[in-house]
């Protein structure tokens, strides 16, 4: 097989795709089309080029691209890089922030599970995060009366 098949980018909900050692020159553009794909792996084969498509790709996560002879990765994959950079870094600032603020701030995902809790939290109610975090709200530090309200909801 010298191309991907255009056939193979119809397939829209396609998550994963493992074509390790099937010869490929070429990918096609139509795999832009693939928008549920988290998964690549493209490796052992003979692509020279990327279509800057793959780079566009919003939920890939996982590219594999060993022992190709690429020439040139599309400059996109360099502007995916910073962006996510510019993310870690944002996301730390933020951790840092709600970490030291003077008010106790905690989180809670739509399970109920705590996903974040403060110093001032530890500090007021004498939990360390690392004993509330991933446990449920109405388990952690609710009075009675407020689980079972909190459950009822």
């Amino acid at each position: 097989m010298r191309q991907l098949p255009a056939e193979a980018s119809r397939s829209t909900s396609l998550t994963q795709l493992h074509l390790r050692r099937h010869q490929l020159w070429k990918i096609l553009v139509q795999i832009g089309q693939l928008k549920e794909l988290t998964s690549l792996n493209l490796s052992h084969n003979r692509l020279s080029q990327l279509p800057t498509e793959i780079s566009r790709l919003p939920q890939l996560s996982i590219l594999n691209l060993d022992q190709n002879p690429l020439l040139d990765s599309p400059t996109e994959f360099g502007r995916l890089r910073n962006y996510r950079q510019q993310m870690e870094t944002t996301a730390h600032e933020l951790t840092q922030l709600i970490d030291t603020a003077n008010t106790p701030i905690f989180g809670v995902d739509r399970d109920g599970m705590i996903n974040e809790w403060n110093k001032q939290m530890a500090r007021i109610n004498g939990y360390s995060k690392e004993g509330v975090v991933v446990r449920t709200l109405s388990r952690s530090i609710l009075p009675m009366s407020a689980k079972n309200r909190y459950n009822r909801c």
